[in-house]
């Protein structure tokens, strides 16, 4: 009988420890996307050649999806070759993929459990077949990891101008490693202590 209490201790302190690395890769995803963030809008500003004090100002409180929509319409106005354009929207179309699950998580009602988050819109649907959620593992974030620094790597390259062109197309080669999870249409129910939240209750003016 004295291993049982043991063995409920052993799986409690293993579930912990699982929680806590997938609680740490996370910090780490959200970290290095605000490497991100900034070395987008750094991209802007050296493709818009504002000085200094023009960009701390204009650009400060843009969101990385406008940053990448005006480098899009820049690369237009400018004429850039196609070979240069596709390099680029190779880069945004992941990073408007990793961009999507961070807004998700920040926005969103999310849960842990274990070594996997589940992300849904419980808390902003009014009716529950519009529910969705979104399951995402420690191998997710890792692939997502992966990907940021890549992306990281390709936008200094983009920035310091053409004499590196050889090294983004080395970045290039490979396929990126996050693919998105499907979403299931179905209702989640979430536990009491998630996030402190509660999903709200539907009233006739709903």
């Amino acid at each position: 009988m004295s291993s049982v209490p043991a063995k409920k201790k052993r799986t409690k302190r293993d579930y912990t420890l699982k929680r806590r690395a997938f609680w740490q890769l996370l910090g780490q995803f959200v970290w290095l996307f605000s490497f991100v963030e900034s070395n987008v809008k750094d991209v802007l500003w050296q493709l818009t050649k504002m000085q200094p004090q023009t960009a701390r100002a204009v650009l400060s409180g843009i969101k990385i999806d406008a940053a990448m929509s005006l480098i899009r319409r820049l690369s237009e106005a400018e004429d850039w070759p196609q070979k240069r354009r596709s390099e680029v929207e190779h880069v945004f179309r992941q990073l408007a993929l990793i961009n999507s699950f961070r807004n998700d998580i920040l926005h969103k009602f999310w849960d842990v459990e274990g070594r996997k988050l589940t992300v849904s819109n419980v808390l902003s649907v009014h009716i529950p077949e519009r529910i969705q959620e979104t399951t995402v593992t420690m191998g997710d974030l890792k692939r997502m990891i992966a990907d940021l620094t890549r992306i990281n790597f390709s936008l200094l390259y983009f920035s310091l101008g053409e004499e590196t062109r050889g090294y983004r197309s080395l970045l290039h080669r490979k396929p990126w490693l996050y693919k998105p999870p499907q979403t299931n249409g179905r209702r989640q129910k979430p536990p009491s202590n998630a996030q402190g939240r509660q999903p709200p209750r539907p009233t006739s003016r709903r």
